[in-house]
């Protein structure tokens, strides 16, 4: 009987020692730290980000933007105004104010960044910056031509009334990077270039100038020179 009893307190004792292993390799696989340790980040989502209806001041004649965004709790934010990928503003609160009038519109974008992860998201097209203009009769090219090449203040700054919001210039016969009638005309004044003749215009439904295409005459400075006086 005192060997029954023996065998089977033997028994006992070594299923109590493997019950205590298996606890022990159970406990071991658990992920390791406290409540305060944040060693498993928390998956986050692709913000979404939301643009209200573009507002016109008439008084500067601008437009003011206001954004937010959804699932960006605890996350430091930064958003972005672009024309194309260029940023023309970014700030933390979403607001922005004296946006130029464009047809075509503008981007925007939000960086969210916690301690763990930065999502950015894809860019946004968003329309809506458009000041209702009246007909205008059509300007002639010779009348371009002549206005560029006074140096016309009003064609400088793009205010001119026959001018639309953007206009596209298209230079032939230089070496400069050109891409507004502010470089047109600063070149004309700067001595780079003689004078212009302009060869092509088009306008928009209500006869506003959208593009012009000119050819420079006597071009007297190229990009090396610049790079030489820089």
């Amino acid at each position: 009987m005192s060997y029954i009893y023996n065998n089977v307190r033997a028994c006992g004792v070594a299923i109590a020692v493997a019950g205590i292993v298996a606890v022990g390799m159970f406990q071991s696989c658990k992920p390791s730290g406290n409540s305060g340790d944040d060693t498993y980040d928390t998956p986050r989502g692709m913000p979404t980000l939301i643009a209200d209806e573009p507002v016109y001041d008439e008084q500067s004649q601008t437009f003011a933007l206001t954004l937010t965004a959804d699932s960006v709790a605890d996350a430091t934010l930064t958003y972005y105004l672009l024309d194309g990928d260029k940023i023309l503003s970014e700030n933390a609160d979403g607001h922005f104010t004296n946006i130029a009038p464009l047809d075509e519109g503008y981007n925007i974008q939000l960086r969210a960044e916690w301690r763990d992860t930065t999502i950015t998201t894809p860019p946004i097209h968003v329309m809506g910056f458009i000041v209702s203009r009246p007909q205008v009769e059509k300007m002639s090219l010779d009348d371009v031509q002549k206005a560029i090449n006074a140096k016309m203040t009003s064609f400088k700054t793009g205010t001119d009334e026959h001018l639309a919001q953007k206009v596209n210039v298209i230079v032939v016969g230089s070496t400069l990077d050109v891409h507004s009638l502010l470089d047109v005309i600063d070149n004309l004044e700067l001595g780079a270039w003689h004078r212009v003749i302009v060869t092509d215009l088009q306008y928009d439904d209500t006869n506003h100038i959208t593009d012009i295409t000119l050819t420079v005459e006597g071009e007297t400075i190229g990009e090396d020179d610049f790079e030489e006086e820089w």
